[in-house]
Order: structure tokens, then C-alpha cells, then sequence
């Protein structure tokens, strides 16, 4: 099993249609897939159809990670559950409670191993487990840095974007110097492309500098169905983002049979 997360220090940047389209792309070619909504947010969850959060108090990623009662935590099987649109895609969920217990992540012993401890338990069969990261660089991120084999970044061509791209990059490598071990940044999906010339030019400076994975553009129309718990690769997989997503599905498992 392989964990892959999408992350950028900064929001709208298409990291949730990220997870859920290459997730959705390695269901459809076979592989057992397993998404993490690691994001007090919780798109990634709603836009699964699971929209009733209260359902879900006592089975999401906030109690794996810090059980409401640790002498007797909830199982992890407890927590998977299917994706309509796949027999192969499952999820556990998120909650906006979990904004509030990450703070006691910094206080437990090695407390930025969680996460890498817990999916230690997914059950054998999966074959890659792709995480939704939450748009800040708190203890969550770090617990998904450290539990990933790859790192993808997510980002749309301006300013600010591109300068919380750089943060997490140097913030990755900060972690690696601290546990002397590198960690497997692959490249970049680049998303919410416009039209304009300071468009053209921060795209000429992400190709330059990054292994551009690929380019959705036209987020609106690539977004429009998934809160009916379909992505485009799904809806639409011969449109162009259909393709440009399955194109990045592939490029990512190249990435993983090197790690």
C-alpha cells in the first residue's frame, strides 16, 4: 500500500478535486483506493455524499486520530466507508471538530506520527491510500508528510498560490532535516487556469521550476457535478480534464513504483 497526499499551505487550489479524481482514476484501473479527509473542511467528504456530519461523530479521522475515549478506540474498518461511484473507492471522513483536536496532537508522544501509525492498520487489500490535506501547515500537514511515500502539490498560477507552494516546500524539507530522512515531493497539479498574461507568466514559472503533473483548467466546469459525489473523471473522462486527470493518475504511479 502506497499513501499519497495532496497539499498546499493555502486553500482553492484544487487539492480536494485533486484527491477525489485520482483516486477515482485508480479505482477505475483496479486498485483498491482508500481517501482520507484530513481537512476540518470536510469537502472531501461532502462532496462524497456523505453531507450529514453528525452521522459520522464517533467514525471519523478525528476519533483514529484522538479517540473521544482511548481506552477504547474505535477500529479503523469502523471508519471505512464505500464510495457510490466505485466498488473500489472508499473514505473516512472528516469533521470540523478535528480543527480543534489537532492541538493535542503536539502534545502526545510523537504526536506527528499518528497518522502514519494508524494507516499501519488499513487493511491489506488497499492499494493506495490518497490524502485531502488541510490548507495550513499545522500538525495535521506534518502528520501527512511524514506518513506519505509521495507528495504532490496543488496550485493555481498566482502570487499567493505560488508563495505558500514555496512555504511547503521549504517546510518539507525543514521536517526531512529533522528526521534525516528525505520525503517524495513528485511535482505539482496546477489548477484554475485563467486567461491573462500574469496567468501566462506564473505558468512559465511553475513549468520552469517544478515537475508539472499536469493543467486543469476551467475548475468551474471540472467542479460543477462533484457535490453530487461524481468528479469529471467519472462524468466527463474524455473531456479534457477528464483526460488531463487520468494523464496524472498515471504519472503518479510512475512516481510511486520508484519510491
Amino acid at each position: 500500500m502506497k499513501t499519497i497526499i495532496f497539499m498546499n499551505q493555502k486553500g482553492g487550489v484544487a487539492k480536494t478535486t485533486s484527491t477525489i479524481n485520482v483516486s477515482a482514476n485508480l479505482a477505475k484501473m483496479g486498485y483498491k483506493t482508500l481517501m482520507v479527509d484530513l481537512d476540518p473542511q470536510a469537502s472531501l467528504t461532502i462532496i462524497n455524499g456523505y453531507n450529514d456530519l453528525s452521522q459520522f461523530e464517533t467514525t471519523n479521522i478525528k476519533e483514529l486520530l484522538q479517540p473521544t475515549d482511548p481506552k477504547h478506540p474505535i477500529s479503523i474498518e469502523e471508519c471505512i466507508f464505500p464510495v457510490p461511484s466505485n466498488e473500489n473507492l472508499f473514505l473516512i471522513t472528516s469533521d470540523i471538530i478535528l480543527a480543534t483536536s489537532e492541538l493535542s496532537l503536539y502534545t502526545s508522544l510523537k504526536g506527528e506520527e499518528t497518522l502514519k501509525r494508524l494507516l499501519k492498520k488499513v487493511p491489506d487489500d488497499f492499494d493506495y491510500v490518497c490524502i485531502d490535506c488541510p490548507p495550513s501547515f499545522g500538525m495535521l500537514s506534518i502528520n501527512a508528510i511524514i506518513a506519505a511515500d509521495l507528495i504532490i502539490g496543488c496550485v493555481e498560477p498566482a502570487y499567493m498560490a505560488v508563495r505558500a507552494l514555496q512555504h511547503m516546500i521549504q517546510s518539507i524539507d525543514n521536517i526531512s532535516e529533522v528526521y534525516e530522512r528525505a520525503f517524495n515531493f513528485g511535482g505539482i497539479i496546477v489548477g484554475k487556469i485563467g486567461r491573462g498574461n500574469e496567468v501566462d507568466g506564473w505558468l512559465d514559472a511553475l513549468r520552469t521550476n517544478y515537475n508539472v503533473l499536469g493543467e486543469i483548467k476551467n475548475l468551474v466546469a471540472t467542479t460543477k457535478k462533484e457535490y453530487e459525489g461524481i468528479p469529471i473523471s467519472i462524468d466527463k473522462p474524455s473531456s479534457y480534464n477528464g483526460r488531463e486527470f487520468y494523464d496524472i493518475t498515471q504519472k503518479i504511479i510512475d512516481l510511486v513504483k520508484e519510491v
